[in-house]
């Protein structure tokens, strides 16, 4: 579709009240306008998604994963294109809290906060990366998204190796390493992620012991 389809079809979402739509709408926009090197252009479409979706988070308090998930993509994409303005980083915070506050699903806001790690680390400072990064990972066990948190802290520790702190990112390396190494058959997974058709959820405790995925792999890495 042309720009012109595109923003028709955005603007057809808000008349029907459906916030998500329009802000997929506006990430599909500014991948086009991107597309064509329209870089200002596509920092405005994504900036026009994120004030829909404040609205709509102002309205209801609770969000959907719907809501979630096209802020998500909204934000990174934003942040992304900003970097390395402070402004990147205040915008995964304003996410992170926003999703925070609404109650959102557990797994919508570890993105969040992973999002935030990740921008903290390719361009925050390193106090505020590992502070990030410690609060991603703590989320990410929490569900038991031990791979997340895998990649999380291998990206801090090359971060902290960049920066000359070797010693620390040997240690940062080594929980990695230990995360994974912890993963076995048998591994029992603390609670189970369910969500309902309406969006929301409910953490079930699991008695069953199960494998789960193999990150075995993942230690080639480090």
């Amino acid at each position: 579709m042309n720009k012109e389809e595109l923003r028709a079809g955005i603007t057809d979402a808000l008349s029907d009240g459906d916030i998500a739509r329009a802000g997929m709408g506006c990430v599909t926009l500014a991948s086009a306008l991107m597309d064509a090197d329209a870089t200002s252009e596509a920092e405005q479409a994504l900036r026009e998604g994120i004030a829909y979706i404040r609205i709509g988070a102002d309205t209801h308090p609770t969000i959907t994963s719907d809501l979630a998930s096209v802020a998500e993509m909204l934000y990174r994409d934003l942040a992304t294109l900003l970097l390395p303005s402070p402004e990147a980083w205040s915008l995964t915070s304003e996410l992170v809290t926003m999703l925070s506050e609404r109650h959102a699903h557990p797994i919508d806001l570890l993105e969040a906060l992973a999002l935030r790690a990740e921008i903290e680390i390719q361009a925050g400072t390193i106090d505020d990366a590992i502070t990030a990064t410690t609060q991603a990972t703590a989320q990410a066990e929490s569900i038991c998204f031990h791979d997340v948190s895998f990649e999380l802290e291998r990206k801090m520790s090359d971060r902290l190796r960049r920066d000359g702190r070797t010693s620390e990112a040997d240690e940062w390396t080594l929980r990695a390493r230990a995360r994974l190494d912890e993963f076995v058959p048998g591994h029992t997974h603390l609670w189970d992620i369910r969500m309902g058709s309406d969006g929301s959820w409910e953490p079930i405790p699991l008695n069953e012991r199960h494998g789960g995925p193999d990150y075995s792999d993942l230690l080639d890495d480090l």
